[in-house]
């Protein structure tokens, strides 16, 4: 219904609502207020998005649900001689969140690192994103520049490059 008369109302009024209701300054804050309205829906919707997009990466094992956990930052490294010891903080959807395990794929001299959480099955979970420490440990067969990236989104990551 408003989407009908809020465009034919706007055609009216040259494009400013309320045009001939309202003084210019209050129209200014008025459509500044109707702004921020815009701007609070948006952010409502993305935060909703990114939500079910998040319970779009589970897989149910039984009584365990497990899915992809966003790496937020690498806390801490460590590297000996073949094997580069990480602490990465990765984020859950929910409070009932935890480590699950990680996998890793190597294109030359790049790892590509996802790192899944946890979660049990019928849980009464907070509604909160929790972030959480996971570890990862990978193994070098050589010497060389090494780049790791973590898995952020499918389009993001964060990455480090150590060398050995």
């Amino acid at each position: 219904m408003f989407g009908i008369l809020i465009p034919a109302f706007v055609k009216n009024y040259g494009g400013q609502a309320g045009a001939p209701l309202i003084g210019n300054a209050v129209r200014r804050t008025a459509l500044k207020r109707g702004n921020m309205k815009n701007y609070q829906f948006l952010l409502f919707v993305l935060l909703f998005s990114l939500g079910i997009s998040a319970c779009q990466n589970l897989t149910d094992e039984g009584e365990i649900v497990t899915g992809k956990s966003p790496v937020v930052t690498i806390s801490s490294t460590n590297k000996s001689s073949n094997k580069v010891s990480f602490i990465v903080k990765a984020s859950w959807y929910n409070g009932c969140g935890s480590f699950s395990h990680f996998t890793s794929s190597q294109t030359d001299s790049t790892f590509y690192i996802t790192v899944y959480g946890r979660q049990p099955k019928n849980a009464t979970c907070t509604q909160a994103f929790i972030v959480y420490d996971a570890p990862v440990d990978i193994t070098i067969t050589g010497l060389g520049k090494y780049r790791f990236k973590f898995w952020q989104s499918d389009t993001t990551s964060v990455d480090t490059t150590i060398t050995f």
